[in-house]
């Protein structure tokens, strides 16, 4: 049996200030390359898909590339959330140079 999404939080660092985001406070972190490398290891096989997503905007990881790189190898179908606020050039051609992207959601919850 699989998981229909598995939600992976490669970080929770994001420079929106929403009133909804508890990770506002309190100490912020990256996971490791070496981390989800494992862990994407472990899970690939364990849904039909894995969103880049919730308090942090993957968008503001400089090494983000590094990141669906490890998830191309392991053929995990991706889907990535971001706030769109780091939604620049290089960012959108990063992202549309993966095919196993397959959806990119733009959160307008901090616009609100």
């Amino acid at each position: 049996m699989k998981f229909k999404k598995i939600y992976i939080e490669l970080s929770d660092i994001c420079g929106l200030k929403c009133d909804f985001c508890p990770s506002r406070k309190g100490i912020r972190g990256v996971m490791s390359e070496e981390k989800f490398q494992n862990l994407a290891h472990e899970i690939s096989n364990k849904a039909e898909l894995f969103t880049f997503h919730l308090l942090g905007d993957p968008l503001l990881l400089p090494n983000l590339e590094n990141y669906l790189k490890i998830a191309k190898s392991e053929a995990m179908k991706l889907e990535i959330t971001t706030s769109g606020f780091y939604l620049n050039s290089k960012n959108q051609a990063l992202l549309l140079g993966y095919e196993n992207i397959h959806q990119i959601n733009i959160s307008l919850m901090s616009f609100l």
